[in-house]
C-alpha cells in the first residue's frame, strides 16, 4: 500500500518486536525511535503487558500517547502538555489511574471461570496467579520490579500451557462457552474477554481523528499470533521476524516481513517507512504540525 497524504501513527507490539524476545532490550531500535520523535509521529504501544509495565517503558522513551495493554483489554491515557508534543522528558510522562479505560472482563471474573473449569477437568498449566514471584522471574527473565509489574493484571490472565494439544482444544472451547478467549503470545497463552489488539486499534484511530480532525492512518508492527488482529486492522502492516514464530499469515497471505529479527528488524523497517514519508512531498506540512492535545481533551474521552 503506498503512503499518501494523511496523518500517520505507528503502533507496535513490544516483546519480540520493539523489545528483544530474550533480553527485553530496545537498543537496536534507538535510531528509528529517534527518527519518530524528530518527525513528531506518535508511537502507540499495543501489547500483552500490563499498565504498570508499560508506564515504566513509556517514561524511558518519553512517550505521551495512549498505551494499549493486556492484548487490547485496556487503554491508558497520558496527561499531555499544552503544546501537544507526543514526546517529552521522563518527568513529563504520567499515566494517571483515572485515565485508564477498561475494554475487557475483570481478572477476578476470569479467575472464577478458571476455577469452575478446574472442577470439570484437571489441566496442567501454570497461570501468573499460581506462580510465585521467583517462578515468574525464572519463566520470563524479568527482574524483580518487572515481575511485580507483570503480576498487576487487570483484564487478563496469562498461563504457561503444560498439557496436550487435545486438552488445549477442550480448554479453549470451554472458555468460549463462558465468553472468554485464549490467545497465543510469544511465551504464554492469555485468557481474556472478547477483546483484541485490533479492536483497540480502532479506538485509538477514532481518538486521534477526533483530536486532529483529519484522516488517521496507522502503521502496525508485530511478531506473534496475538498481533494478527492489529496487523489486519492497520493501514500498513509489518511482521517483525521472530526467533520463535514463523512469519505471520493474514487473510491476504504472508505479511511483509523484516529480514532481521526483533528490534533490529523493527528499526530497519521503521526507517524505511519514514524515508517513504520524507520523499512524498504531498505530506509536507503534516509532519510536525501537531494539533493542540490537552489533558482536558483526554479526560473527556473517559
Amino acid at each position: 500500500m503506498g503512503v499518501k497524504a494523511q496523518r500517520w501513527i505507528v503502533m507496535s507490539d513490544l516483546d519480540g518486536s520493539l523489545l528483544d524476545h530474550h533480553t527485553y532490550a530496545y537498543d537496536a531500535a534507538l535510531p528509528a525511535l529517534s527518527a519518530l520523535k524528530d518527525a513528531q509521529i506518535p508511537l502507540v504501544l499495543n501489547t500483552s503487558k500490563t499498565r504498570s509495565e508499560c508506564q515504566n517503558l513509556a517514561k524511558q522513551l518519553g512517550l505521551l500517547a495512549p498505551i494499549i495493554v493486556e492484548n487490547g483489554g485496556g487503554i491508558s491515557l497520558p496527561i499531555r502538555p499544552a503544546n501537544g508534543d507526543p514526546y517529552g522528558h521522563t518527568a513529563d510522562v504520567e499515566f494517571p489511574e483515572d485515565l485508564f479505560i477498561s475494554l475487557g472482563v475483570s481478572r477476578e471474573s476470569i479467575h472464577r471461570v478458571l476455577d469452575e473449569i478446574a472442577t470439570c477437568r484437571s489441566l496442567r498449566y501454570r497461570s501468573f496467579a499460581q506462580m510465585s514471584l521467583d517462578e515468574l522471574r525464572d519463566r520470563t527473565g524479568l527482574d524483580e520490579a518487572g515481575a511485580i509489574n507483570a503480576q498487576l493484571r487487570q483484564v487478563s490472565e496469562p498461563l504457561l500451557w503444560e498439557d496436550s494439544a487435545e486438552a488445549l482444544a477442550w480448554f479453549t472451547k470451554r472458555l468460549q462457552r463462558k465468553g472468554l478467549t485464549l490467545t497465543q503470545g510469544g511465551r504464554f497463552y492469555t485468557v481474556s474477554g472478547k477483546h483484541n489488539k485490533g479492536g483497540a486499534l480502532h479506538w485509538v484511530r477514532s481518538f486521534f481523528h477526533s483530536l486532529w480532525h483529519m484522516p488517521v492512518h496507522i502503521l502496525a508492527l508485530g511478531d506473534g499470533p496475538n498481533d494478527l488482529s492489529m496487523l489486519e486492522a492497520a493501514d500498513q502492516a509489518i511482521c517483525v521476524r521472530s526467533p520463535v514464530h514463523p512469519p505471520l499469515e493474514g487473510p491476504q497471505g504472508v505479511y511483509s516481513t523484516t529480514h532481521l529479527e526483533g528490534p533490529s528488524g523493527w528499526n530497519d523497517s521503521l526507517l524505511n517507512f519514514l524515508n517513504e514519508i520524507k520523499t512524498d512531498t504531498s505530506l509536507e506540512g503534516l509532519i510536525g504540525d501537531e494539533t493542540n492535545f490537552l489533558s482536558e481533551d483526554l479526560r473527556m474521552t473517559v
